[in-house]
């Protein structure tokens, strides 16, 4: 009878974790992206990158300019050229990378690694890695030089 009752105790305790929000992560992205919200600028800028076994032209950091949530423009961080609209596509904005990081969470990918700025909550350095034994199929992205006027 002793059994029983701690054998339906630990399935309550897995119920109730599994209905409070699945993924580890899920309650410091909420937290961080409610923070965002509420201090969002309407316009900002920032140095982004992508951390992949990607070619060096996706992974070459970026600035990019944000204003009303949409982004203005992209300049190669190194050479200050302009990045031509047709890899926009490749770039987000800040509620674009967390929206990004939920995609992850409702993919349950095996590890996901996040840094928040303290301030504001958008995310800083990012870690996905889908399939833990697979290669070269995780995703990272740092952003630095966050600003906004």
């Amino acid at each position: 009878m002793r059994t029983h009752a701690l054998s339906f105790a630990a399935l309550a305790l897995v119920a109730a974790i599994a209905g409070c929000g699945g993924h580890p992560v899920q309650s410091a992205l909420d937290s961080n992206q409610s923070l965002w919200t509420t201090k969002r600028p309407t316009t900002y800028r920032f140095t982004f990158n992508w951390l992949c076994f990607c070619s060096q032209e996706y992974t070459a950091p970026v600035e990019i300019q944000v204003e009303n949530n949409a982004i203005k423009s992209i300049v190669d961080a190194g050479t200050t050229n302009a990045v031509p609209m047709a890899r926009w596509k490749d770039y987000k904005t800040i509620d674009g990378l967390f929206a990004f990081i939920q995609e992850a969470v409702g993919r349950n990918a095996d590890k996901i690694d996040a840094t928040y700025d303290a301030q504001l909550g958008y995310p800083k350095n990012v870690e996905i890695d889908y399939v833990q034994n697979a290669s070269d199929e995780e995703m990272s992205f740092r952003v630095t030089a966050y600003s906004a006027p």
